[in-house]
């Protein structure tokens, strides 16, 4: 009898145990992502484009991307959805010694987001030459700085195309290549609106096209806050070699190019 319930009690204190390890296991992840996001990163976020911009939930990016300067002009408001465009410059402009001929728009949250899912509602309406973006990328710094960003880009060669990628470099010394994988879809992208996500965890990032897993990656993960970033911009110029083979040569009788958001949803993880 004795022997029973010395045997009953080791049951006991093990299935205890391995419950305890349990819920240690389940504390430490807890505990971990507590260490890299504040609580202000993990709340859920909506926006709707329906006319004007709430300009205290998003800010435009007064930069450029050579060859493309970023002019509040390009930004389009209707009461269905927000158009960033790109179009060439009235006139050529030039900034500390490099001439820019066309214009384009990046807008983004100031507000940062942690783990969990990215969705935008959009329509990629590019032409050759252009690309068309819905990314998420840590805080930007001058300097030595490490650039970490999750993209989705549309190219404008084929708007059948959709190309994943992952960026972790320093600006001043590496390469800003990255790992890309370019997705072929059975639909022109830019017909209609569809539904683009980045499920971001600490141990893998998907990519989702109306719901469906197409891409993963588990290598380069970012492991600070990132902000929600969306943009519409030239790259397929003559002088840039490169632009022209990623996404077709620009050309400007085809121009102005938009691309369409309805509306951007985060999901915590």
């Amino acid at each position: 009898m004795k022997e029973a319930k010395c045997v009953s009690i080791t049951l006991l204190s093990i299935i205890l145990l391995l419950l305890s390890c349990a819920s240690c296991s389940t504390l430490s992840v807890k505990n971990n992502a507590d260490q890299i996001f504040v609580k202000e990163d993990l709340q859920p976020f909506y926006y709707e484009f329906k006319g004007n911009v709430d300009w205290n939930l998003w800010e435009y990016n007064k930069w450029w991307m050579y060859p493309t300067l970023f002019q509040y002009s390009e930004i389009i408001t209707n009461s269905n959805c927000l158009s960033l465009r790109t179009s060439r410059l009235a006139s050529s402009t030039n900034i500390i010694g490099t001439v820019f001929n066309y214009c384009g728009m990046d807008i983004s949250t100031p507000r940062f987001f942690g783990y969990g899912k990215y969705t935008a509602r959009m329509r990629p309406r590019i032409v050759s030459g252009t690309v068309g973006a819905f990314y998420l990328m840590n805080q930007y710094e001058s300097g030595h700085w490490l650039h970490k960003e999750i993209d989705i880009e549309f190219l404008g060669k084929d708007r059948h195309l959709v190309q994943f990628n992952v960026h972790r470099f320093y600006q001043d010394t590496e390469s800003a290549y990255g790992s890309p994988s370019i997705y072929t879809n059975d639909f022109d992208t830019g017909a209609d609106f569809h539904n683009y996500s980045i499920i971001w965890a600490s141990n893998k990032i998907e990519w989702q096209i109306d719901g469906t897993n197409v891409y993963e990656f588990t290598d380069k993960i970012p492991d600070v806050h990132l902000n929600i970033r969306m943009a519409n911009w030239v790259c397929g110029t003559t002088d840039q070699p490169w632009g022209v083979d990623w996404v077709g040569p620009i050309n400007d009788a085809d121009l102005p190019g938009f691309v369409d958001y309805a509306w951007v949803k985060y999901e915590p993880w």
